[in-house]
């Protein structure tokens, strides 16, 4: 859903890839900072018809995410951050979507600096191999808020096949 097929030895394919992703606000619309983000609203998601009807019976239930679910995606999340040295925090009114955040090399997140740039002309001057990194990162990123999708989706499931089994006994 997210991930993209990019062209590795195209460096105006790799530019326009990183200059055309979606992007969030990384602390406060005020500020103006951005970095690379996914939009992880439900209503987003392309939720398979088996589980539409239970999702939001889900939410009035549950409320919230079982522990299971935050734990797997937790570990997803932490694998992404130490392969990358990034943060992936979430943000909008309801965490709606997931953003990227630069961390100094002393290992502090400053949420409120923009991570790299739409600007076509700040890659310019990059490497090709500074742009696949740059790319295989991102394309990281969208792997991770796929895989974090399709966790959603199977806990749907699981909760749909017990929410069933309680109802029928």
């Amino acid at each position: 859903m997210y991930y993209k097929k990019v062209n590795h030895n195209n460096k105006s394919e790799m530019i326009e890839f990183l200059t055309s992703h979606f992007r969030y606000y990384t602390k406060n619309s005020w500020n103006g900072t951005t970095s690379y983000a996914n939009n992880v609203k439900i209503h987003n998601l392309d939720i398979p018809e088996d589980v539409k009807d239970i999702i939001w019976k889900f939410y009035e239930e549950e409320f919230a995410m079982p522990d299971f679910w935050y734990d797997a995606s937790e570990k997803y999340i932490d694998e992404f951050q130490d392969k990358y040295n990034v943060d992936v925090m979430q943000n909008g009114k309801n965490d709606g979507y997931l953003v990227l955040c630069f961390v100094e090399p002393d290992g502090n997140v400053y949420p409120e600096k923009t991570y790299n740039s739409d600007d076509p002309y700040y890659y310019e001057d990059w490497s090709r191999d500074m742009l696949k990194d740059e790319v295989n990162m991102l394309q990281d990123f969208d792997k991770l808020c796929d895989n974090l999708r399709e966790l959603f989706i199977e806990h749907l499931r699981e909760y749909k096949n017990g929410y069933s089994n309680e109802t029928e006994e």
